[in-house]
């Protein structure tokens, strides 16, 4: 192919993954909050949104591949070899990052090897995802998020039963918790409406290991982001008079992770000791990256949106620098063009030789003398 042909080839696909991957970009970024469970001056590096930053400098990239295309191949008929170097390192440059960001992505999601540290496969007590531990000790996976919760709302501590096939109550879901205090109340289940109203401590009048059912359905509703971080003070809310202004309101922040290291405390020894946490775990990763597809629905389809996107767009950032690279080859480098005049003008010196003594070139006699 022609030099031209290739010059049009590099300035369309960087228009297309320009536009194309910057507005897709643009739309997840307003469909989604940004560092949601991040409190400034109170949260660390472990609570700040890792997939969402990467999303964004993967956008600046697609944004500058728009203008490099534009200023290195669209403007000019006939690029420099300069100009053309400078985009080859440039696409090289962000098909690295495309591919390292892709990595990393599909390792957070647990698509590369299993059971791995702060992933979406970690099944450990201490670094874990709930809804990862859940599947693990339920031997099944997350079906629906509602009502009551559904497999989204359960107990947070519990580990899988030995033998695998021992009914367990570890990490028991709210639904069951109420539907089994209904029972031993001595009621029917249609008595014990689920997680409706809770004006009372609990509708069957109990507890689940010491614990008000509504601390269960208030602090460990996996579907709930507040779940995972930082979150308004729930009883400071609950007292709201109907006619306060939230807008004007300075609500009390809290840690969910603090609640329920203090529910823990509450219920003492009837949290089994090997099922207890020594320091509050941090999973805000669980819900940033979407491991979930029933109870992080929105966070896991964008995570894997752009990880289909950082795919495509290392492909086509290679795509790039092998066609530029061979716009590259076909573009004369200035030594070659020097030695060509240089060679001119000893060509032009042959032709007209110094003779005799004279110290100059012979030039035409105007006069027509002859010596």
């Amino acid at each position: 192919m022609k030099s031209e042909g290739l010059i049009t080839f590099v300035s369309y696909l960087c228009t297309f993954i320009g536009l194309s991957a910057s507005t897709a970009y643009a739309v997840t970024f307003y469909m989604t909050k940004y560092n949601i469970l991040y409190l400034s001056g109170q949260s660390g590096y472990d609570e700040t949104d890792l997939p969402y930053t990467y999303a964004i400098v993967e956008c600046c990239i697609a944004a500058l591949t728009f203008f490099i295309g534009l200023l290195g191949f669209s403007t000019v008929a006939k690029p420099s070899r300069r100009a053309v170097l400078i985009c080859v390192i440039f696409f090289a440059t962000a098909g690295c990052l495309q591919g390292t960001f892709g990595m990393l992505r599909a390792w957070n999601l647990g698509m590369i090897g299993d059971d791995r540290e702060k992933t979406c496969s970690d099944k450990s007590l201490v670094t874990g995802c709930p809804t990862t531990r859940f599947e693990y000790v339920h031997d099944r996976e997350i079906a629906y998020s509602s009502p009551a919760g559904g497999d989204c709302t359960f107990w947070f501590w519990g580990s899988r039963p030995t033998p695998p096939s021992s009914s367990s109550t570890s990490m028991m879901r709210l639904v069951d918790i109420e539907k089994q205090q209904c029972k031993a109340a001595g009621k029917k289940l249609i008595e014990c409406p689920l997680s409706v109203d809770r004006t009372t401590p609990n509708l069957a009048g109990g507890t689940f290991n010491g614990v008000n059912p509504r601390d269960i359905e208030t602090y460990m509703n996996w579907a709930d982001v507040r779940s995972y971080g930082w979150r308004d003070d729930p009883d400071q809310v609950r007292n709201l008079e109907e006619t306060s202004d939230l807008k004007s309101l300075n609500l009390n922040k809290k840690h969910n992770i603090q609640e329920i290291m203090e529910i823990q405390a509450q219920a003492g020894e009837q949290i089994v000791k090997t099922d207890r946490f020594s320091t509050a775990p941090s999973i805000a990763y669980c819900w940033y990256w979407g491991c979930n597809s029933v109870c992080h629905e929105q966070r896991f389809l964008i995570n894997r949106w752009w990880l289909f996107s950082s795919v495509i767009l290392c492909f086509l950032d290679i795509v790039n620098v092998i066609v530029a690279s061979q716009i590259l080859v076909k573009i004369p480098s200035k030594n070659k063009s020097v030695s060509v005049d240089e060679e001119e003008e000893e060509d032009i010196e042959l032709m007209a030789p110094l003779r005799g003594r004279r110290k100059r070139q012979l030039v035409q006699n105007p006069s027509g003398l002859m010596f």
